[in-house]
């Protein structure tokens, strides 16, 4: 069993990392990707088309705009719809990394591991009791939970996602 730091911090970490490569790649074969951006773009151009003409107060505008807000909340509804499909898909082979995987490499007690050290006092975070007693540590969740955040915008950039 993996339970010590530096051990931990990297295994957590490279899970972390294939996590997100794998979710990355399923997002790119099961949505449109290219019909995703486009559709953001359009509706995120009418959000500030509409934010400007009620900040101006041009009502006629504004109106003509509301007209148009059901049609643009359909298309926000399609692109929310599409990435769900890729969350799904992967939903289940993620619990079951979270129940077999990590307790088969780390061991049963994983939730009681530390797996880094911080060098700031970290009880600023909300909801922030996993300290196990010895101050600036970081349980294996919360350090996945980290890492996956870091690496989900390099796997996104990388894979051309957003």
């Amino acid at each position: 069993m993996i339970n010590t730091i530096p051990e931990v911090t990297f295994v957590v970490a490279l899970l972390s990392l294939g996590v997100s490569l794998v979710y990355g790649v399923g997002r790119r074969l099961l949505t449109n990707v290219k019909e995703s951006k486009r559709i953001t773009a359009e509706v995120s151009a009418f959000n500030k088309e509409l934010r400007q003409a009620v900040m101006s107060k041009d009502k006629e505008k504004e109106a003509k705009l509301r007209k148009k807000q059901p049609q643009m909340k359909m298309l926000q509804s399609k692109i929310a719809m599409g990435n769900m499909k890729p969350t799904f898909a992967f939903m289940i082979p993620f619990f079951l990394l979270w129940i077999y995987g990590i307790p088969a490499i780390i061991g049963a007690d994983w939730a009681n591991v530390i797996a880094a050290t911080s060098p700031i006092a970290l009880n600023f975070i909300p909801f922030y009791p996993l300290t196990f007693g010895a101050e600036n540590t970081v349980s294996v969740f919360v350090w996945y939970l980290i890492t996956s955040f870091s690496f989900q915008g390099i796997v996104s950039k990388l894979l051309k996602l957003t």
